[in-house]
């Protein structure tokens, strides 16, 4: 009988939680990432943002060199279709790189969808882009866009609470030069 107890009980006290927690909610999808911020609290950040000077003393960055060729290569695997799409290892990893970033970043709940970089999905030619869908508690539909790769990592900094954005060669750039696209991105403006 004890036996019973402690095999049952526990399964039925978190079926009962969980009720509790969807009767709270309404129903509704709630998101664990979310820290409460509102698309007005992020139209805020960004906005404290085109308020704050320029920074100054910049870093150009190195110079640029040619790569050198790389011929190993690896198989993208689309989460929609399924299929493979051949990549550069380079290109391979900074895609998955970046889609786990995207997945991780604090602040906003993100979904992320790459399929832009599946040739079976956009016929032979893949558009090398990530859909991003931001959501808020505050709206009923998520603000949509498509990023490419160098968009991400703009995004990615800036929600890392970075002021100044570091690209590939060290170059530093002002994130206010990236409004537009934060904007656009972030609350659909």
């Amino acid at each position: 009988m004890k036996t019973l107890i402690i095999k049952y009980i526990p399964r039925a006290l978190l079926l009962v939680l969980l009720y509790i927690a969807l009767a709270c909610t309404g129903g509704r999808q709630v998101y664990a990432k979310s820290d409460g911020t509102t698309s007005s609290d992020m139209e805020e950040k960004l906005d404290s943002l085109a308020a704050q000077p320029k920074v100054e003393r910049l870093n150009p960055g190195a110079m640029c060199y040619d790569t050198v060729a790389q011929n190993d290569t690896e198989n993208f695997i689309c989460l929609k279709c399924k299929k493979a799409t051949k990549y550069p290892l380079g290109t391979y990893n900074q895609i998955i790189t970046l889609r786990k970033q995207l997945n991780a970043m604090k602040g906003i709940n993100v979904k992320v969808i790459d399929n832009g970089f599946c040739e079976h999905c956009n016929n032979g030619k893949p558009t090398m882009k990530f859909v991003l869908y931001v959501y808020y508690p505050d709206k009923k539909k998520p603000v949509r866009s498509e990023i490419d790769m160098s968009e991400a990592e703009i995004l990615i900094q800036y929600m890392e609470g970075k002021r100044v954005f570091k690209g590939e060669t060290g170059n530093e750039i002002d994130m206010k030069d990236f409004l537009p696209l934060l904007r656009r991105v972030l609350v659909g403006k």
